[in-house]
């Protein structure tokens, strides 16, 4: 065997036993230290990183910062086509309680567009809203929401509304108010208190 013919069999011998040797180490998440294939539904897997190890477990696609401080979550949406095409985005910060909620609103929707923040009666008025709640039960909670008076207000973009695959992605920013006449028993909170919220979220099913 001449030199050229044993030095090709020598680098065939290191290649196959390399991919021998990669295919049995566990797949990393990119960017990330998370092990696939452990059989364990880690801290930051999903179906989405970690299908094997993850089935029926939803991947974050809501990001926030709230007075700066930020958190990832689950969101769902629902879509209304009437009356007046009504779409209502939900995401809980699952750090804490079931009552940290965003909640954004958009009335008259009419798919990819920008949408004024600005309605203080969300269950009532006809314009689009958002809200957050601080709280850990639901007599203990206190709603701090958008209204018609600035710097109360925000906006919210849709860049993405696909009605084949019933997904919704945008970005939002809006400053909230401590709302009073949402909680009428409120001694303990702070009426001058307000929430600056911006994020985004992507893939939203509705």
């Amino acid at each position: 065997m001449n030199i050229k013919k044993k030095l090709f069999v020598n680098l065939l011998g290191i290649v196959v036993f390399s991919i021998v040797i990669i295919s049995c180490k566990k797949l990393t998440t990119p960017g990330s230290s998370i092990t696939c294939g452990n059989g364990i539904c880690d801290i930051g897997e999903s179906n989405i990183t970690c299908p094997g190890d993850c089935p029926g477990v939803n991947a974050p696609n809501f990001s926030t910062f709230v007075n700066g401080s930020g958190f990832n979550a689950v969101a769902s949406g629902v879509y209304l086509n009437s009356p007046g095409n009504y779409m209502v985005i939900t995401a809980t910060d699952d750090r804490t309680s079931a009552y940290d909620v965003i909640k954004i609103g958009l009335h008259s929707f009419t798919g990819v567009s920008t949408y004024p923040l600005n309605e203080a009666n969300y269950s009532l008025g006809t314009n689009s809203w958002a809200y957050y709640t601080d709280g850990n039960s639901s007599s203990a909670y206190y709603i701090y929401c958008t209204n018609t008076y600035n710097p109360y207000i925000g906006t919210c973009s849709i860049t993405k509304f696909d009605t084949i695959n019933k997904k919704v992605s945008g970005t939002f920013s809006f400053i909230g108010k401590y709302s009073y006449w949402q909680q009428a028993s409120c001694a303990a909170c702070d009426s001058n208190a307000v929430y600056t919220l911006s994020g985004s979220f992507t893939d939203v099913s509705y």
